[in-house]
């Protein structure tokens, strides 16, 4: 959906956890926060949060944006 909006082919990059913690914290994040969001990704990657609520429209007033348009209002940023 990204490589629609910028009009480029873009690749995944699979990196273990590892790669990803020394990455995180590479970048500033310190470890314990590093490890806590790989442990996040792990919930993520085994479909744990994948249930679809109606918890962000009720929350925010509004219907949520969907990832088409999140894509494409922030085009800008992968360009």
């Amino acid at each position: 959906m990204i490589a629609e909006h910028i009009g480029r082919p873009i690749q995944l990059v699979a990196i273990s956890e590892e790669q990803a913690v020394e990455g995180m914290c590479q970048a500033g994040m310190p470890e314990p926060l590093a490890q806590a969001m790989s442990s996040l990704n792990r919930v993520i990657a085994a479909g744990w949060v994948a249930e679809v609520t109606d918890d962000a429209p009720r929350l925010l007033g509004r219907p949520a944006t969907t990832w088409t348009d999140f894509a494409a209002e922030h085009r800008h940023v992968w360009q």
